[in-house]
């Protein structure tokens, strides 16, 4: 039982182009686990969630919620133009990865590769823009520590302390220190 405590949600979703359940009238049905002899409910974090597709019969201006959005995309993104689409999915992210998703797998074997050139590309050109950042960090980190180094050996100088103290304090070589005199 300690186990299952620690268990988070489990939801099944089917979603049928088909009608699945015939006395169901909705085209979204929630159902639950019950154990057979006793009827008890055990897993209560066990969720099964069927969407029928046949049942559902909402136009794209009829829409009323992001669970109808998605209803709307799984039965008609098939045959939908990205133009068409772009009304449905709006600034909503995840549907639009969706609808990528689906159209990339009728991609042709060129149109995939020219892709996945193009997306290589991309990820390289960030990989060299991160990487120019990181350097360009890395210098100025240099830099500061540089200078902080020789502002602690121009106050040792000014306070008369031995050249051996203010190369041990500050790394600078002798030559170095030399110099800020």
């Amino acid at each position: 039982m300690a186990v299952y405590a620690k268990l988070r949600g489990v939801i099944f979703l089917a979603i049928a182009d088909f009608i699945l359940l015939p006395d169901k009238k909705d085209w979204r049905s929630n159902h639950r686990l019950l154990d057979t002899k006793t009827y008890e409910n055990n897993l209560q974090d066990f969720y099964f969630i069927f969407l029928e597709l046949e049942k559902f019969n909402k136009e794209l201006d009829q829409l009323e919620n992001l669970q109808e959005k998605w209803a709307y995309f799984f039965k008609h993104a098939h045959e939908s133009t990205l133009e068409e689409m772009e009304n449905l999915i709006g600034h909503d992210f995840i549907i639009k990865k969706a609808f990528y998703a689906l159209d990339q797998a009728s991609w042709s074997e060129k149109e995939l590769n020219t892709y996945e050139k193009m997306i290589k590309t991309e990820m390289d050109n960030l990989a060299v823009k991160e990487q120019k950042i990181m350097d360009t960090e890395a210098k100025g980190e240099a830099r500061g520590e540089a200078k902080q180094k020789i502002s602690i050996a121009k106050k040792m100088l000014a306070k008369n302390k031995p050249l051996d103290k203010i190369i041990d304090f500050t790394g600078l070589t002798e030559k170095e220190i030399e110099q800020l005199k």
